[in-house]
């Protein structure tokens, strides 16, 4: 914006930038980074059913999204993406924009036998915990005894409330396998 002021015969032209820019420079609207946060849902390895929701915050609004060059989309969720690499652009309003990679793994798929009982008998079932005897108020002796938990301990293995501080800990992995299981159904395979 420019303003024009008369002063005796001096005539003064201020130009004002919309961002505070100096004098007669414009402002850069792209000086506010966007910053992009991804949530990801892995994908079946045969039927595309991956997913990520995008969280962007900064720039200058009014975002929108594309995928490996696609036209922008109003909406932050892409679906039914398949495993592989992706590379996200987020362009705010102002044309800034952000670039960002993921991948979309295979989705895990877990046995009681070969992974979640292993874990649970590691780690869980030992000695002053889940055994008889135990400060546990339950064992976890058999599959009826763990399946019947199986909603609590996927929701105190997230939280890393379970097993305890002090009797070690879970990789994300073995974390991972216990919620691939329990929302499979917790079945007993």
């Amino acid at each position: 914006m420019k303003r024009i002021f008369l002063i005796g015969s001096l005539v003064m032209v201020l130009f004002l930038g919309a961002c505070g820019g100096g004098d007669d420079e414009p402002s850069d609207p792209c000086t506010v980074p966007i910053t992009i946060e991804l949530e990801i849902t892995r994908s079946d390895a045969n039927t595309p059913s991956g997913g990520v929701t995008i969280t962007a915050t900064g720039g200058n609004g009014g975002f929108t999204y594309s995928l490996d060059g696609g036209a922008g989309q109003a909406s932050n969720t892409f679906s039914d993406l398949a495993v592989g690499s992706y590379t996200l652009v987020v362009e705010d309003r102002e044309g800034c924009t952000q670039q960002r990679n993921f991948d979309i793994e295979e989705a895990l798929s877990a046995s009681f036998a070969t992974d979640i009982n292993p874990i649970i008998q590691a780690n869980c079932a030992i000695s002053g915990c889940h055994v008889t005897g135990g400060s546990a108020p339950f064992t976890f002796a058999s599959y009826s005894q763990i399946a019947s938990r199986a909603d609590r301990i996927k929701i105190r293995t997230q939280a890393r409330t379970m097993p305890p501080s002090g009797s070690g800990s879970l990789t994300q992995l073995q974390i991972d396998l216990i919620a691939a299981w329990v929302d499979a159904g917790a079945q007993d395979n």
